[in-house]
């Protein structure tokens, strides 16, 4: 529902937490880079704010910052899954997001949103020619890197969450509200949803 409020309404609104996102992002968002083709010269170490687009992914990404090596051959991963990203003498590339929140209590240190997110960068990245096996959430508030690997089951995850994401954009009726549900308290766009008085 928020996705088709904001990409097929076009409707958006700011509150307190999108506002210091805004500012959490501000370094990163301050100069755009562009990435540089693969074959050519050693990367930057660094390039900030770069958007991709992949018409075969049917997907438009902008990365925060994306750390990049110069390419190596690199074994299989330990589920067995080699994919593009494995390519001999590709150069590595490693998306890091910002996120403007704590390292959540939980096994896996962070969301399955923010997971999908980043391995959805990923995929950007390896569809630009780089080999991309993990990427990095970086939590402001607590100042803490985590890793996330991408695993075949996280490609996967992403990949079906994206086609859902594709058919939902076709779709002109609006997907109804959640119930009761405590992403609403946050959410930005809840005065423009109205899940409660929807319901009622």
């Amino acid at each position: 529902r928020r996705m088709h409020l904001m990409h097929v309404e076009g409707r958006w609104a700011d509150n307190a937490f999108t506002e210091d996102g805004r500012r959490v992002h501000r370094r990163v968002d301050g100069k755009e880079d562009v990435l540089p083709p693969t074959g050519g010269d050693d990367p930057p170490a660094l390039v900030r704010s770069v958007t991709l687009t992949d018409s075969g992914l049917g997907l438009t990404g902008k990365l925060d910052l994306a750390e990049l090596e110069s390419g190596d051959p690199v074994p299989p991963t330990d589920d067995g899954f080699t994919g593009p990203q494995t390519q001999p003498g590709a150069p590595r590339a490693v998306p890091v997001e910002t996120k403007r929140g704590s390292v959540p209590d939980n096994a896996e240190r962070s969301w399955e949103p923010e997971r999908v997110h980043l391995m959805a960068q990923g995929l950007l990245l390896r569809a630009h020619g780089y080999r991309c096996e993990e990427g990095i959430l970086y939590f402001a508030a607590s100042r803490t890197r985590v890793a996330i690997p991408f695993t075949s089951d996280l490609e996967v995850r992403t990949l079906h969450l994206l086609a859902q994401a594709q058919m939902a954009m076709r779709e002109t009726r609006i997907p109804p509200p959640l119930v009761e549900s405590p992403k609403c308290h946050g959410c930005s766009l809840a005065p423009i949803c109205l899940p409660d008085e929807t319901h009622a």
